[in-house]
């Protein structure tokens, strides 16, 4: 585990990656934590976040719970449509399938994929470090961190790589502490 100093704006609350809008927030980190092993990082804002109607915090999984292969999964971003393209303006949701171990191979099982070839353009360059999130329990849960794509065009398919989030979460609270999600 390695702590950096880095200096990056950190946008919440935004849908139009390039237009201005009065509820979106920008901040910066005050540190950050990356695990190597797992490719994760976390970050600790400057200041705590005040929720609303566009900003509002997300459920960590439980250790123990598991994205089985063929499971419905959202992830948001505005990474590009195809090769040598732009970041997108709007800020694009796809509903994507997760797909089963052996689909996803040879990686390892700390990582989950869900598959570009059914129509559906997967995330794409420019979403790295995107959630992954499905709906556990009736509460919208992250489950993974986008890792990287196969190809950089939607044409192509190929599977989306993410880092599973429920390993990491003894990781996540021994490094941040408590998280209130009450708020």
């Amino acid at each position: 585990m390695q702590i950096y100093s880095i200096h990056v704006d950190v946008i919440l609350g935004a849908t139009h990656l390039y237009d201005d809008q009065d509820y979106k927030l920008v901040t910066k980190f005050e540190k950050v934590v990356y695990e190597f092993q797992h490719d994760i990082v976390l970050g600790k804002l400057v200041a705590p976040v005040e929720f609303n109607q566009y900003i509002a915090p997300i459920k960590l999984p439980r250790s123990t719970d598991y994205l089985e292969g063929g499971a419905s999964v959202w992830f948001s971003g505005w990474g590009y449509v195809s090769d040598h393209a732009e970041y997108v303006n709007e800020l694009r949701f796809l509903e994507l399938t997760t797909l089963d171990q052996e689909q996803c191979s040879p990686i390892p099982n700390y990582y989950v994929c869900t598959d570009g070839n059914d129509g559906k353009c997967p995330s794409l360059g420019g979403d790295e470090g995107g959630a992954l999130v499905q709906i556990v329990d009736g509460e919208w849960t992250h489950m993974g961190v986008m890792r990287s794509t196969q190809y950089d065009d939607c044409s192509r398919g190929g599977p989306t790589r993410y880092t599973r989030t429920p390993p990491m979460v003894d990781f996540i609270y021994a490094t941040v502490g408590p998280i209130n999600n009450s708020n």
